[in-house]
């Protein structure tokens, strides 16, 4: 075989592989679009729903206090009546001493 003969068939196979390599790495980067798109979505939602739990978090920690400061008070206020109400004296049979 004459050289450019050679150098004709090593440009062929050569334009060839580049082209497959170019298709395939073009398909590698379409799906890495793709997954970074649906990380981003997955990150919004996540992003969403934590900002939701933190509401309701909110919601049960206020409701938690305002439950606790009723109890004190009903706590407080049975306290102050059982040491202002009028004590009764016991009292004790007495016999009719001779």
């Amino acid at each position: 075989m004459t050289s450019i003969m050679q150098l004709d068939i090593f440009f062929f196979i050569t334009t060839i592989a580049v082209v497959i390599v170019t298709v395939l790495i073009t398909v590698a980067l379409i799906y890495i679009v793709l997954i970074l798109k649906d990380i981003r979505n997955i990150s919004e939602v996540v992003s969403k729903e934590s900002r939701n739990f933190a509401d309701d978090t909110e919601m049960v920690r206020t409701s938690i206090k305002a439950g606790l400061t009723k109890l004190f008070h009903v706590i407080v206020s049975f306290i102050k009546a059982r040491e202002y109400a009028p004590r009764r004296r016991s009292h004790k049979s007495t016999k009719n001493e001779p």
